[in-house]
């Protein structure tokens, strides 16, 4: 049965809000980690009473028990090695060597990028605990070293007590380009030659700080090893030490090739740092989809280092796209207008339609794309596509293209959920053209109502559901002798002769319908006294949710006494 790959951590802190935050950082950061947590030192030890853990993650600064007693209690009175790390915001430097003299494994400051500062620590937990498993491994099974370094996957060197390589394995070989026979008693540093990822400097072995101090060492984020060939790796490691009766004999170096995993890292930075410079383009935001396309296409060539790339739009019936912008890297030019259709490539079109996106390696072999080989992938030497399709209330309206010209690619999971991110984007683009030309739209209607209002020759009145006077036009204020400033805010009552609000409001209401047009004659009283009879022609307005939004009025005299 295959090994529980989930590491178990005890977070100890005294500020519920922190350890809530870290809990959910952590286990976001790594699927592996399973997160507990713990509000002080003496929780923390009454947990570690019921159950072990894999790591234990304290701050320093804490009542009753602060961080450094929690890790004495542990490794003096518990006998306990399991993996501490020290992570505080306190920054003494007397404080880290004391941490460290009381064996803890890792002494990690709190402040600045958060996010950078958890992935330090995620780092550091990993580091730990695969620390911590390997060395438990190999002190079980030190009396068969031999077989141990060669079935582990990690690779492992092996030191005397001067430093002097005694074993490697074929990990070890592989990452190092020395044979293990040119390698047995040369210098660790010949073999594992490593330097600053960073700086490019040197940087020294860690079997010297194994053999001085008797603990394990790692090595710091960004370390690359040489390989004798020249080849270069980041890799990941730790030296710990071989004890015979507490006497330091020899040093194990464990390490692995963790270069992909930086490249991952920096891909999927550049990736957000686009996204989010779409996200806030002028051209995505106000809905210029023909720049916002040519944008995206640059930005998708540069970030995924393809050849060219290409937005499509669906027609209305989705049997032919056109191609909206096309941007070819080597040329650094934009070309636009081609077009396919479903006839000419129905598989094509249906993996559109049916696949969140396309990720052919070989795009002629693939039979999604196979299609397009004679008339498209052929003449423009193209041999990889990454599909992701412009989606709008789930149906497909278009899709983001990259293709690589005259070499072959595996396009990674992150490549492809960035595709989809551009794609997301595209969409946001169409949206902000359609609500751009909505709101053009609705401020022409807005202008051409505002203009019959105010030139009508009717008197139009716009009440509230109250029957408060919201506006009226100039012909209002000649029928009934007010200004609208002099109108505007007073409740309609005040048309009515002899009558109070309450009365007016309750007639009103039993004359005007919510749902239909009515029409009514009535005394009214201008500003000046004048009792007329007026016609009024009224209409509810109503919202989309059934409520009344305002009432409009169309009043004509009737005569004059």
């Amino acid at each position: 049965m295959a090994p529980d790959p989930s590491i178990s951590v005890l977070y100890v802190d005294d500020d519920p809000a922190l350890l809530d935050l870290t809990e959910q950082f952590l286990e976001s950061e790594n699927d592996a980690l399973a997160v507990t947590t713990a509000q002080g030192a003496r929780a923390a030890l009454d947990l570690l009473d019921e159950r072990s853990f894999d790591a234990v993650v304290s701050d320093y600064q804490m009542p009753e028990m602060d961080g450094l007693e929690l890790l004495r209690t542990l490794r003096e009175e518990r006998d306990s090695d399991v993996p501490f790390i020290v992570f505080t915001g306190r920054g003494r430097e007397e404080v880290a060597v004391e941490a460290l003299n009381l064996g803890a494994d890792r002494y990690l400051q709190k402040g600045g990028d958060p996010t950078a500062q958890y992935g330090v620590l995620v780092q550091a937990i990993e580091q730990e605990v695969e620390h911590h498993r390997t060395r438990t491994a190999l002190e079980r099974r030190e009396q068969n070293l031999r077989i141990t370094l060669e079935s582990i996957g990690d690779a492992v060197i092996a030191t005397d007590e001067t430093g002097a390589i005694e074993r490697m394995n074929g990990v070890a070989e592989d990452l190092t380009g020395w044979d293990r026979e040119d390698a047995v008693g040369r210098p660790l540093p010949e073999v594992f030659d490593i330097a600053s990822q960073e700086t490019g400097e040197p940087m020294e072995s860690p079997v010297e700080e194994v053999l001085e101090h008797g603990r394990t060492v790692g090595l710091a984020n960004g370390t690359v090893l040489r390989a004798r060939d020249g080849e270069e790796r980041v890799i990941a490691d730790s030296a710990s030490p071989i004890t015979d009766e507490d006497e330091v004999v020899g040093v194990v170096l464990i390490f692995r090739d963790v270069t992909e995993t930086y490249r991952k890292r920096d891909r999927r930075r550049r990736q957000r740092e686009a996204v989010v410079d779409l996200s806030t383009h002028e051209a995505v935001v106000e809905g210029r989809v023909d720049e916002a396309a040519a944008f995206i296409d640059e930005t998708m060539t540069e970030v995924l280092e393809a050849g060219r790339s290409s937005v499509w739009l669906f027609d209305d019936d989705r049997e032919t796209m056109t191609c909206l912008d096309l941007y070819e890297r080597d040329d650094d030019a934009h070309g636009s207008g081609m077009t396919l259709s479903a006839e000419a490539y129905p598989n094509y079109f249906e993996a559109l339609v049916t696949h969140r996106s396309i990720a052919a390696a070989d795009a002629a072999a693939d039979p999604r794309t196979a299609g397009l080989t004679e008339s498209y992938l052929e003449p423009e030497g193209i041999e990889s596509m990454l599909d992701a399709t412009v989606r709008r209330g789930g149906e497909v309206v278009g899709v983001l293209c990259a293709e690589t010209v005259g070499d072959y690619r595996e396009w990674t999971e992150d490549e492809r959920r960035f595709a989809g991110e551009l794609a997301d984007q595209f969409v946001l683009a169409l949206t902000n053209r359609t609500r751009r030309r909505r709101e053009t739209e609705l401020r022409r209607k807005t202008r051409n109502a505002r203009a019959l209002f105010e030139q009508s020759p009717t008197a139009v009145l716009e009440l509230s559901p109250d029957l408060e006077i919201r506006r009226w036009n100039d012909r209002a204020s000649t029928l009934f002798g007010y200004d609208a400033d002099e109108a505007v805010g007073r409740h309609v009552g005040a048309l009515v002769p002899d009558a109070d609000e309450a009365e007016v409001t309750a007639s009103w209401t039993d004359r005007v319908p919510r749902d239909e047009p009515t029409s009514f004659v009535r005394r009214s009283v201008t500003a000046d006294g004048t009792v007329c009879r007026f016609e009024w022609h009224v209409q509810t307005v109503v919202g989309d949710d059934g409520d009344p939004r305002s009432v409009l009025a169309f009043v004509t005299p009737v005569d004059d006494a």
